[in-house]
C-alpha cells in the first residue's frame, strides 16, 4: 500500500493486475526474447515496453520494468 502511495506522489501510475500479467506472458514469449549473444533467452526490455505502449496506452521506462521483474522474483525466494 506504501508503495502505491509513494508512486502516486511522484507521478507515476501504478501497473494494474492486467499490466502486470500482460507484462509476465510478454517475457515469457520467445518473440520478446533476445535471439543471441549474451543476452540469448533474455527478455528484451525495449520491445516489451513498446508492445506493452501499444495495448494499455500508458508508456512505461524499461527500469520500471526491471524492477517489476526484480521484485517478483524476490518474493518467490
Amino acid at each position: 500500500k506504501f508503495c502505491k502511495i509513494g508512486i502516486l506522489a511522484q507521478g507515476y501510475k501504478p501497473f494494474s493486475d492486467d499490466e502486470k500479467t500482460c507484462f509476465f506472458e510478454l517475457c515469457e514469449n520467445s518473440e520478446y526474447q533476445y535471439k543471441f549473444g549474451r543476452q540469448n533467452g533474455k527478455p528484451n526490455y525495449i520491445s516489451v515496453s513498446e508492445e506493452l505502449e501499444r495495448r494499455f496506452e500508458i508508456k512505461r521506462s524499461t527500469q520500471s520494468l526491471k524492477t517489476l521483474m526484480w521484485k517478483s522474483r524476490k518474493k518467490t525466494k
